[in-house]
């Protein structure tokens, strides 16, 4: 399989993963973000903040698993990349990147959420 091929199907590979995360989020804001799914969880009816946050950290193995192949391409076959597709791939690269620390940063963002919804006394998110 020739380097443009193996490129193409690593950026489709980004792109699947991309729309996971798109879903994940949405669902995240669409469960989490109003009055009405507060007071909906405060009554027992929404949807339990470990449950987002449990979605939220399925993502990190699909942008573990990306980075890797990414990482592992770059390794064989960067140096015979020719200028247009290194350009790509360089791009490619960051993009990647870039995607995984804002999945880092849902996951954290919905641990504090989570550590919120226990509530207590020695809580200091409350």
């Amino acid at each position: 399989m020739n380097t443009r091929v193996q490129i193409k199907e690593l950026a489709l590979t980004v792109g699947r993963g991309l729309k996971d995360y798109i879903a994940i989020h949405n669902k995240i804001q669409q469960k989490s973000a109003t009055r009405i799914s507060s007071l909906m969880y405060s009554i027992g009816l929404g949807t339990p903040m470990a449950k987002l946050l449990a979605e939220a950290e399925s993502l990190v193995p699909i942008w573990d698993g990306i980075a890797e192949k990414v990482e592992a391409f770059k390794a064989t076959a960067y140096d015979s990349l020719p200028p247009d597709q290194r350009s790509y791939f360089d791009i490619l690269i960051r993009y990647v990147a870039s995607v995984g620390r804002t999945v880092d940063a849902l996951v954290s963002r919905q641990r504090l959420l989570n550590e919120k919804s226990k509530g207590g006394a020695n809580n200091a998110l409350v």
